[in-house]
């Protein structure tokens, strides 16, 4: 026997089969990092998302202005869904148990502004208001230059909706469907909703302001 082999400690086989093993999660623990999974839809289909990305872009080099428009709801009563404790305890917090009402809201991203938020008491999210808001709020802030995004909601897709947009002057795009990752105003809504978690005692309408 060598002398190096006298100093190896006796492998088996157990020790040879996790060895490597070990020293790979070892590595992966250096070279990673806990992070928030985003996820996507299944149904979503890569060439109508190609296919909706190269005629943005086009839309952009001559010289449009994107407007993105889309609605969200709010629930009545807001509540944190984390809290501090000690460590090892858990956090209670109450909550009504009865279903409330939703509040409705719609608005606007032209370019990089949030804008002209309104909202429509109520969680039904019908045609009717929505053409109600375009016609009365998106409207007046279009132009000839413009090109207005909305998701595959059966809302959007009215003739009326169309009507009004392109008497406007501007164009309707539709995204890709399933692909609100492309939709930047849905970051809008959700700083909006966080926002509201830690201010619920006060009304919808202060927290867009804050927001807005």
């Amino acid at each position: 026997m060598s002398p190096i082999s006298r100093t190896l400690p006796k492998m088996n086989v157990l020790h040879i089969l996790v060895f490597p093993y070990l020293l790979s999660v070892m590595d992966c623990a250096n070279s990673a990092s806990r992070e928030k999974k985003t996820l996507g839809y299944r149904e979503r289909c890569d060439k109508q998302r190609e296919a909706y990305r190269q005629t943005l872009a086009e839309k952009r080099a001559t010289g449009k202005t994107i407007v993105y428009a889309d609605e969200c709801g709010f629930r009545a009563e807001s509540y944190r869904r984390h809290g501090y404790a000690p460590k090892g305890e858990p956090v209670f917090g109450l909550v009504s148990g009865t279903r409330t009402r939703t509040t409705t809201l719609v608005a606007a991203r032209i370019g990089s502004t949030f804008t002209i938020p309104c909202l429509f008491d109520g969680g039904n999210r019908d045609a009717a208001c929505f053409n109600a808001w375009v016609e009365s709020y998106l409207c007046p802030q279009l132009s000839q230059t413009d090109v207005v995004v909305l998701d595959n909601a059966k809302i959007h897709k009215t003739r009326r909706t169309r009507q009004l947009i392109e008497a406007s002057g501007a164009e309707v795009l539709f995204l890709s469907p399933y692909s609100p990752d492309y939709n930047p105003i849905e970051h809008d809504f959700a700083n909006i909703k966080r926002l509201r978690e830690y201010n619920a005692d006060i009304s919808i309408d202060d927290v867009i302001n804050m927001y807005h």
